[in-house]
């Protein structure tokens, strides 16, 4: 058992190490990274917006907007107690209708910047905290001139500019930093630049699997702050910046309420889109906005809502493929953006499922206002919580727990308790792993442990199953060719037969003996003496076979066989006198070719009785074979044949269990005393019927 624990613990060790290695692979490293990313977002990102939404329906406030689990405070921002915030974030969205009536016939593309300068007047008329735009202005246009004079009457306005991808994936090495930061990135045109204190950089980091799923606030390379941050900072402080300090890995600013806020500098982006429109990002067409009559007038959201701007922060981008703004998420599949938001207008009339929307990506702007509702919620939650991924001496110590348990049940417990610790292990797992999430606002890594408790488990099985298999060879190879077909197949099916301890049941014996064997021995050689033994073995065994008998040793020339186990038989004592009369039908069949000058009998002797049948020996041999007083008795039985001039003697037990339809001739021989026996055993003789009893020269010997 020590052993077996041991190389549980060096199984699970071993294969831990061995995923630790390889995740510091170049490339193999990048997939396995892949891999957790993913696994993440299936096992804890998913099961939380659903959890949540489930636990959490939404309540309506005084005016009748959603809100959920705590009154919205003054500055019109609210965190629920799971630490989601009501989103405070609207998407103007310029789909393929605004760029087909604004950029169409009636006008010229430059024009739309003109459209971008009335949208904002809208939105400023409207009460928006801050209007971010999600477009690239570094291009001219006559417009530009009118454009900046809106935005700089706005005073709420956040610019972005695209940077080069290098920057944001970390590959720029501090190297760079001699490289004039203005070769990093591409600004506006100086005309909108000089309109709006706000500039940002609108680039997130992308993984390996091609997924957003963080955003990158700041960058020592550049001047410039994240989109995201700007636009939560300005909401915050209602359209005017924060402080914000920087440092290695975090980022510090004071919210609303005074309090100090330290965030991760690569944030978790948390998307919270819910089915229950509390909960949704709204986004609104950017021609609705256009073309709304008065400053008053309702603009419905594409759910048919009436959209919010009052102190909401609002992000202009685009939300068309025409204009290949479009990302992966956590929450997309290789198919399709999974539908969390339930159906679109566009989906009413359908009756098909709605697992999946008609897009395949997220679009950056409504990346943003994740992102933004992300950092506003950290702010204005009482403890600055927000999600980061735990620290990997976590992660690693999970992983060898985890290891370790089904490593250990693996070697010592049966293959399906096993698997049942192995299910319960990682369902354990998984549960504090979301627990953490929920509640701790820790992200562990789900996939590599994961990955080590399947492997460990694999490796676990495989070599019980090796184990298994290398003992039915062995069950194959001893009984085989000592023991009928259907017995040997019921061993392999079930080997735990064999390890069962000592059972008494009632068996037969048969011992069968080659008279006078000595001196035949004598008169031949030692080749012709084995040559001769192989062939009489290989009659008597399959005459025991034959009759669903088992061999259970050869002691010299002398076979014991058993009848009723490990199969059981509907009458063992039967079969054990049937296969007595066909080994001496067979023994007068070999005496025909042989040429002795003696003749060549044998002595068969059998009896019934309860035996001990089990394993017997030590731990370097053991014997699965019957013990007990009737066995003796057999023995005894075999060398009474002799004396009595018989070829087989049964014992009256046996006797006893012979139907009236036996086919053999059954002769009594009364009773008469056995060596080892304090009274004295019935006996009787069988004989095919075809012929008389052997007779001897003494017909009833003596044993007194």
């Amino acid at each position: 058992m020590a052993r077996r624990i041991w190389l549980g613990v060096c199984l699970g060790l071993s294969i831990t190490a061995l995923l630790g290695l390889l995740a510091n692979v170049p490339y193999l490293g990048e997939g396995l990274a892949t891999l957790r990313h993913q696994f993440q977002d299936q096992l804890l990102f998913l099961p939380d917006l659903k959890l949540t939404d489930w636990l959490h329906p939404p309540i309506k406030d005084a005016r009748g907007r959603e809100s959920y689990g705590e009154a919205q405070r003054a500055d019109k921002v609210s965190v629920d107690r799971t630490g989601f915030l009501a989103p405070h974030t609207v998407v103007v969205a310029i789909d393929e209708e605004t760029l087909r009536t604004a950029a169409g016939v009636r006008r010229s593309p430059e024009s739309l910047r003109y459209c971008h300068a009335a949208v904002i007047r809208q939105l400023v008329a409207r009460k928006a905290r801050c209007i971010a735009i999600d477009l690239d202005f570094s291009t001219t246009s006559p417009a530009d001139v009118h454009l900046a004079r809106t935005i700089s009457e706005a005073g709420n306005v956040v610019l972005g500019c695209r940077v080069r991808p290098d920057v944001i994936s970390g590959e720029l090495e501090s190297s760079a930093a001699a490289v004039d930061p203005g070769e990093l990135f591409e600004p506006p045109n100086p005309t909108l630049r000089s309109a709006t204190p706000f500039l940002a950089y609108f680039n997130h980091p992308v993984d390996a699997d091609g997924r957003i799923r963080r955003t990158l606030l700041t960058t020592p390379l550049l001047p410039l702050k994240s989109l995201d941050l700007v636009v939560a900072l300005a909401h915050l402080n209602e359209g005017k910046m924060v402080a914000c300090r920087p440092g290695k890995d975090v980022v510090q600013f004071e919210n609303a309420l005074g309090q100090s806020v330290v965030m991760p500098n690569e944030a978790l982006i948390r998307y919270t889109d819910f089915p229950n429109t509390g909960r949704r990002v709204q986004i609104v067409s950017y021609q609705s906005v256009l073309e709304a009559p008065t400053t008053t007038a309702a603009i419905l959201d594409r759910h048919g809502n009436r959209a919010e701007f009052e102190d909401y922060s609002v992000l202009i981008g685009a939300m068309t493929p025409i204009l290949h703004d479009d990302y992966l998420t956590p929450l997309c599949t290789d198919l399709g953006v999974r539908d969390i938001a339930g159906p679109t207008p566009r989906d009413r009339g359908s009756t098909g499922p709605r697992s999946l929307l008609k897009v395949q990506h997220r679009f950056g702007v409504e990346i943003h206002a994740f992102a933004v509702n992300t950092i506003l919620a950290a702010a204005m939650d009482r403890e600055g919580r927000i999600f980061k991924e735990a620290p990997r001496w976590v992660d690693f110590l999970l992983c060898v727990l985890l290891g370790l348990v089904i490593g250990v049940a693996g070697s010592v417990l049966d293959l399906r308790f096993s698997l049942v610790v192995t299910l319960g292990s990682l369902a354990a797992f998984w549960a504090g792993a979301l627990y953490a999430f929920r509640e701790m606002w820790q992200v562990l890594d789900v996939f590599t442990p994961g990955a080590s408790a399947t492997i460990i488990f694999s490796a676990s099985a495989y070599r019980e199953y090796r184990r298994q298999r290398e003992y039915r060879n062995q069950i194959r190879a001893s009984f085989e060719h000592f023991a009928p077909p259907h017995v040997v197949r019921m061993l392999e099916s079930d080997p735990s037969f064999l390890n069962r301890p000592g059972q008494r049941r009632e068996l037969t014996v048969l011992f069968s003996d080659i008279r006078d064997f000595t001196t035949l021995s004598e008169e031949m050689r030692p080749e012709e003496v084995v040559e001769m033994l192989n062939t009489y073995f290989t009659e008597m065994v399959d005459a025991v076979i034959q009759h669903g008998g088992r061999i259970d040793k050869f002691v010299g020339d002398a076979i014991m066989a058993v009848f009723g186990d490990p199969a059981t038989s509907s009458n063992p004592a039967q079969d054990a006198c049937l296969a007595a009369l066909e080994m001496v039908r067979r023994v007068e069949r070999l005496r025909s070719t042989w040429r002795f000058t003696r003749a060549f009998r044998i002595g068969v002797g059998i009896n019934t009785g309860e035996m001990v049948v089990g394993h017997l020996g030590g731990a370097r041999k053991r014997e699965y074979t019957v013990i007990g007083d009737p066995v003796n008795v057999a023995s005894r039985l075999e060398g009474l044949t002799k004396q009595f001039g018989r070829e087989i003697i049964i014992s009256g037990s046996t006797r006893g269990r012979l139907p009236p339809e036996f086919p053999g001739a059954v002769e009594d021989l009364g009773a008469t005393a056995v060596k080892g026996k304090t009274h004295e055993v019935a006996i009787h003789a069988i004989s095919p019927r075809t012929g008389p009893p052997e007779s001897g020269p003494d017909e009833r010997p003596s044993l007194a």
